[in-house]
C-alpha cells in the first residue's frame, strides 16, 4: 500500500508525504473504507442522494450522523429482500396497468357518443360536460374515468349542436380520440 501511494504522487509531481502521512492514509484507505453499511435515505443529505436512495456509508457516519437524525436507516438482508419483491410486484402492477391503457384506447379510440340537447329560436338550453361524458363512457364501455381525463375542445363545455373531437386521457402515453355527436330536440320556431 505505501508503495503504491508513493508511486500515485510520483506520477502526479506531488509532493511527497512523509511517512506519517502515508500511514494515516493507509489507515484511512485500509480501515475506513471496510466498515461499509447500506443504508436508505429517508431525507435529502447533501453529498449522498434523495430520499429513496441506496447508499454505501461508513458505519461510523451512519451510526453517529445518519440514524440519529432520522435522515437514513440501515438496510439488513431482509429489509433488502422485501424491497426488490415490492419492487418486483409495482414494476408487474405497472405492466399490468400500461396493457389496460392500451385495451382501453382499443376499446375507446375513434367511437362515437350521442348526445341530445334542447334549443329552441337558436338557442341551446344546457351543455355537454365532462361529466356527461364519463358516465356515457362507464354506461356503454363500462370504462371507469375521472374529470381531468376527459379534454373538452377549447376546454368549456360544448354548447353547440354538431360533432366535437373529444380526447381522453387513458394515461402516461395513452390517448383515445372520440367523437361526440351533439343533436338537438325541440322545435326551433325560427
Amino acid at each position: 500500500m505505501r508503495i503504491l501511494i508513493r508511486n500515485i504522487f510520483r506520477e502526479e509531481n506531488l509532493v511527497f508525504p512523509s511517512s506519517f502521512d502515508i500511514l494515516i492514509l493507509y489507515y484511512y484507505f485500509f480501515f475506513m473504507t471496510q466498515n461499509k453499511v447500506l443504508v436508505e435515505l429517508l431525507t435529502y443529505v447533501q453529498g449522498l442522494g434523495k430520499p429513496g436512495d441506496r447508499v454505501s456509508v461508513s458505519s461510523a457516519q451512519a451510526r453517529n450522523a445518519l440514524i440519529p437524525k432520522k435522515q437514513a436507516k440501515i438496510l439488513d438482508e431482509k429489509t433488502i429482500e422485501s424491497m426488490n419483491q415490492k419492487a418486483k410486484r409495482q414494476e408487474l402492477e405497472r405492466q399490468m396497468l400500461v396493457e389496460k391503457r392500451h385495451e382501453y384506447q382499443e376499446k375507446l379510440h375513434g367511437k362515437e357518443l350521442k348526445f341530445e340537447l334542447r334549443w329552441d329560436h337558436d338557442k341551446v338550453y344546457g351543455s355537454i360536460t365532462e361529466h356527461e361524458i364519463i358516465e356515457k363512457i362507464k354506461k356503454e364501455y363500462s370504462i371507469a374515468l375521472e374529470k381531468g381525463d376527459v379534454h373538452l375542445p377549447n376546454k368549456a363545455p360544448i354548447k353547440k349542436i354538431g360533432n366535437h373531437q373529444v380526447q381522453i386521457h387513458l394515461g402516461f402515453d395513452s390517448y383515445a380520440r372520440l367523437s361526440v355527436e351533439v343533436a338537438s330536440t325541440g322545435k326551433n320556431l325560427k
